[in-house]
């Protein structure tokens, strides 16, 4: 059922924590939440159940459940929450009720399970292609969350490969590494080494939908993690991805995610 419909995908976030990072305690009536906390130091509690973090941590939350965390930046290295939330019914719950452990902290690196999240959280906000493209990363999160009572297993720690033909995940890499300035679709087909109608095809046979869409959800995700850092003021944020003026910015965001950027900035719910 789980993946049987592509709208139960609610939200997928990803944020690095540069400093300290709390989200206050909240819970979701009809959502299920997934999040793997990387390299952080601090607190995090589901229901009863409190911790503090060391190394990889897996939050797992079922509707009605209150959670949130404190987090902080220990030292120099990496520090990210990878977050995803899905629409849930009571059947569902019933089902994965006892399923996954609430908090499991002290995880050893888990490469495969952050490489699927990212994919997740990148594909994630373009919903044109959360059919064939991304609802199998979906399961495969899924398959290598943790366990509850399950023996120690290490296949979850083996990488996940990236099936992508060489010249689209260039062009992907492109899109990604440029938000305040999104390229053409020309500068997109020549480092393919496609023509512009080829890759346009190409384009949007893998990802079912055109570069333009897939680009400008990448924009709402870079201003999405800019503005869950405290230490960004929202003109720094629009100036940051090549927008002239904060009233352009928040009127394109709105449009977008459908909240202002402060609006979402303060909601506990964010993630």
């Amino acid at each position: 059922m789980l993946f049987a419909d592509p709208s139960m995908l609610v939200e997928t976030v990803t944020h690095e924590i540069r400093g300290s990072f709390r989200i206050a305690h909240h819970k979701h009536d009809d959502r299920l939440q997934f999040d793997l906390i990387v390299g952080c130091r601090g607190t995090a509690f589901v229901g009863q159940t409190r911790q503090e973090l060391s190394n990889v941590t897996a939050v797992f939350a079922l509707p009605g459940e209150p959670h949130g965390y404190d987090l902080r930046r220990p030292g120099p290295a990496v520090c990210r929450v990878y977050h995803v939330k899905l629409k849930c019914d009571e059947s569902l719950k019933k089902q994965l009720k006892g399923v996954f452990p609430s908090l499991l902290t002290g995880l050893a690196q888990a490469e495969a399970l952050s490489s699927a999240l990212r994919v997740v959280v990148q594909l994630g906000y373009v919903r044109q292609m959360r059919g064939g493209v991304l609802l199998p990363r979906l399961a495969e999160v899924i398959c290598l969350w943790p366990r509850a009572n399950a023996e120690d297993d290490t296949t979850w720690l083996t990488r996940a490969t990236d099936d992508l033909p060489t010249g689209l995940a260039a062009a992907v890499a492109m899109i990604d590494a440029r938000p305040s300035d999104p390229p053409s679709l020309d500068e997109l087909a020549e480092i393919a080494s496609l023509s512009p109608r080829h890759f346009s095809r190409q384009f949007q046979f893998r990802f079912g939908c055109t570069a333009f869409t897939y680009a400008t959800a990448r924009r709402v995700a870079a201003a999405r993690e800019l503005l869950l850092d405290s230490n960004h003021r929202v003109l720094h944020v629009a100036h940051e991805l090549g927008f002239p003026s904060i009233a352009i910015f928040s009127r394109w965001f709105k449009q977008q995610v459908g909240v202002s950027p402060r609006q979402y900035r303060s909601s506990p719910t964010t993630m």
